[in-house]
């Protein structure tokens, strides 16, 4: 009964082991997602900002001096909806984006279901026992 006992303690101990194993691989694949997401935005953003501005510097300095005041403004008009849109799509990715650290939920969940049914009354007792 104590070797038996000391087995389902090891196997347990070997279960929840590999979970934090998991757990932390998932934990530093998203650290570096995140990571690399955030350098990516920020290169880009820098990028497009001074095209941006460059750009918009251009249109105005082309038009006819009477028609730039109208030509910032439906330029900025432009700019604050494409800030709108944006601002709104992240929140709607934040939103979607799934639980951290799913994957182990769902092996833990499934590991406790297992140990439930195992120790449930109905389970009958192994035949080689050994004492």
């Amino acid at each position: 009964m104590i070797n038996r006992l000391r087995a389902v303690l090891a196997t347990l101990v070997d279960g929840i082991s590999s979970r934090l194993d998991l757990a932390s691989v998932e934990l530093e694949d998203l650290i570096v997602r995140v990571g690399l997401l955030a350098a990516l935005m920020l290169v880009a953003a820098l990028a497009a900002a001074f095209a941006l501005v460059f750009v918009s510097l251009a249109i105005v300095l082309i038009v006819p001096a009477g028609w730039q005041w109208l030509t910032s403004l439906v330029m900025a008009a432009l700019y604050g909806s494409g800030a709108a849109w944006a601002v709104l799509r992240l929140r709607r990715e934040v939103r979607e984006m799934p639980a951290p650290f799913a994957t182990t939920r769902d092996v833990l969940r499934r590991d406790a279901a297992a140990l439930r049914s195992s120790v449930s009354p109905n389970s009958a007792p192994p035949a080689n026992d050994e004492p």
